[in-house]
């Protein structure tokens, strides 16, 4: 035993310094039993990674994608359309640029969250199919996650490393 006194802090909120110590060591360890991490995910937390899109009429905001690349796939946090400008198409617009941007960059797919009350359907019809639930959260409602693969590993492996070695022609 190192210390005699050890104590317990519950936080209700956020510290991000002390967070960011926490993820950073989580990461170290995982990158030593995962060599694609390793290779590919930093030590430190960033949000470098973060890749939205954004619709604007005008110079109001209409609607958005929010999202970052994790762990070779494209995790979209938030998709939001204004109610007027509902069922006119946009919704898909933004999930097409962010298909386009995954098979750009070589990124496995992308995957989400939505629940049941939201637009499940909505995604169903782009391709995207149900690989994780949660019943009752919140109480009464239903968690989905979902995900897209896009192209076979080695189209995405080839268009990586034409990417990488600046052969945009070539994807």
């Amino acid at each position: 035993i190192k210390g005699v006194y050890i104590m317990l802090k519950v936080i209700k909120g956020h510290e991000k310094s002390t967070a960011d110590v926490i993820r950073t060591n989580l990461r170290k360890i995982n990158r030593q039993k995962c060599s694609w991490l390793k290779e590919n995910s930093p030590i430190t937390p960033t949000t470098d990674n973060n890749h939205d899109f954004y619709l604007y009429d005008d110079k109001k905001l209409i609607g958005g994608l929010l999202g970052h690349i994790q762990y070779g796939w494209w995790h979209g946090d938030c998709l939001w359309i204004d109610e007027e400008y509902r069922g006119q198409g946009y919704a898909s617009k933004l999930m097409s640029q962010a298909e386009i941007y995954a098979e750009e960059n070589g990124l496995i797919g992308i995957y989400f969250e939505t629940w049941d009350f939201q637009a499940r359907p909505f995604y169903e019809k782009l391709g995207y199919t149900v690989f994780g639930e949660l019943s009752d959260c919140p109480f009464g409602s239903t968690f989905y996650f979902m995900m897209k693969k896009l192209g076979t590993p080695h189209q995405r492996r080839l268009r990586a490393l034409a990417l990488k070695n600046g052969l945009d022609d070539f994807c």
